[in-house]
């Protein structure tokens, strides 16, 4: 374990949440904490722990990016070859443990949008909301309404999402949820009209 440790310090990219980490212990152990109730221990692990996590996606984020390497080229959807490198280009990311930074490598061509594949490896979206907050933003608004949800969030996570961006995200989340059960049904039907249809993605067969 110690070993393990030791090495963690030798990572760069990670020395900001050892040091969280550490500040954390030493804070438990000192005298001024042993004196302290058990809720306020426990809220400052909470804001203090959001920060640790925090600081550990931040690191694993930017381990990935010293690790990405400059392609020479990239096409896009739209069969546009992209082929000058813009690294080290970065976007905000708001996440339940609060704000991070995505650095990545944009691949660019006069006349034509960026391409990330930075971004298409993480998933992430357009907007700058992680998919956590988009789920504690669905499953708050399902039970109560939108103010309630930003508060809740706010209190509960390191995150923030406005009222209007989070009605956006609820919106959104709907109509994928609609294409998605249509996309389901159109495939269901084409099964019924074929003897055989493949989906490749799990390798099931519809007779």
């Amino acid at each position: 374990m110690i070993e393990a440790y030791n090495n963690l310090l030798k990572l760069e990219s990670f020395i900001s949440a050892t040091q969280q980490f550490e500040a954390l212990v030493v804070y438990l152990a000192s005298q001024g904490a042993c004196l302290e109730q058990h809720g306020n221990i426990e809220q400052y692990l909470q804001t203090a722990g959001n920060e640790l996590l925090r600081r550990l996606l931040q690191g694993h984020l930017d381990h990935r990016a010293t690790h990405e390497r400059p392609r020479q080229s990239v096409t896009g959807a739209d069969g546009i070859r992209r082929t000058y490198c813009r690294q080290s280009v970065p976007r905000r990311l708001a996440t339940v443990f609060g704000e991070v930074t995505v650095t990545r490598h944009a691949y660019q061509k006069r006349g034509h949008h960026s391409l990330y594949p930075m971004d298409q490896e993480l998933n992430l979206s357009a907007d700058k909301y992680s998919d956590g907050l988009r789920q504690r933003v669905a499953i708050e608004s399902s039970k109560s309404s939108f103010d309630e949800t930003v508060r809740s969030i706010a209190f509960n996570t390191g995150g923030a999402v406005p009222k209007r961006q989070s009605m956006q995200l609820v919106t959104k989340a709907a109509i994928d949820f609609e294409a998605f059960y249509y996309v389901q049904d159109k495939t269901f039907r084409e099964c019924q009209n074929t003897d055989k249809l493949a989906f490749p993605s799990t390798n099931i067969l519809c007779k």
